[in-house]
């Protein structure tokens, strides 16, 4: 958002977090963000395991550090959103956040799943933010090899143009990647306009599989034992991939 919602005057930005989310005020009026009465600070990420963050209490004064089981902004900011909604519901500060100790990846959500001794994180990439974090996390973690896959049917959006809004150079530079789902081609050429192209290991021309499962299948096969394959993919490639993930009794099926 660029302009204010109650005089029309510009807003500026102190600091963005993520996406739009950040401390903004209109340089006309005087609307600007509420003082958050919880508040989170993030501190330091590690690799995929996780993030240290400290929420804080405006009202009582406390702050209680914790290592999130979640990596990144965007999981702080749930973090956070969900300790201020039960302390609202009159849950109390120290053991709403206490409750986030037991907190581990769900389906989709940077979900862990070992196959022939290597280690798969899928992960659900459905905007351009989403897949800009995503991309943040993965590019300083331990990867070994990348799927990436986009889908165009009712569920990801038919208009799957949003994608020309990320650019994944920094997840895929150096690592042997391949591009998968029904909008494949579509990010091959968007890889070929990014500046940093040339360090592709390969043409995204020729990083091309049918579907995710056989992505996946081809990367297991190029990741080395012990390594790590990072996936991206919108929800129906990651609902497929999973299907047959559980087919092979390699993950629990999804809930009816």
């Amino acid at each position: 958002a660029l302009v204010c919602p109650v005089c029309d005057g510009p807003l500026a930005h102190r600091w963005v977090g993520l996406g739009h989310l950040g401390d903004y005020g209109c340089a006309q009026c005087s609307f600007e963000r509420p003082r958050p009465s919880i508040s989170v600070r993030v501190g330091e990420s590690h690799d995929f395991a996780g993030t240290h963050i400290t929420i804080s209490d405006a009202a009582s004064g406390a702050e209680q550090p914790l290592m999130l089981g979640m990596p990144g902004v965007s999981n702080a900011y749930n973090a956070v959103a969900a300790v201020t909604a039960v302390v609202a519901l009159g849950v109390p500060f120290g053991s709403a956040v206490a409750s986030l100790s037991s907190l581990h990846p769900p389906w989709g959500r940077y979900e862990r799943v070992d196959i022939d001794g290597r280690e798969v994180i899928l992960s659900l990439g459905k905007n351009p933010a989403s897949v800009a974090e995503l991309v943040r996390i993965g590019a300083s973690a331990d990867v070994d090899t990348v799927v990436v896959g986009v889908n165009d049917a009712a569920a990801d959006g038919r208009d799957a143009s949003w994608y020309w809004d990320v650019d994944l150079a920094p997840l895929l530079a150096g690592r042997q990647f391949l591009l998968a789902g029904t909008r494949r081609l579509d990010l091959a050429l968007r890889l070929k306009y990014s500046a940093a192209h040339a360090r592709h290991k390969q043409s995204p021309a020729d990083a091309m599989a049918d579907t995710p499962a056989d992505a996946l299948s081809r990367m297991i096969a190029a990741t080395p034992p012990g390594g790590r394959i990072f996936v991206v993919l919108t929800y129906t490639a990651l609902l497929e991939l999973r299907s047959a993930l559980a087919a092979r009794m390699l993950l629990p099926p999804m809930p009816a």
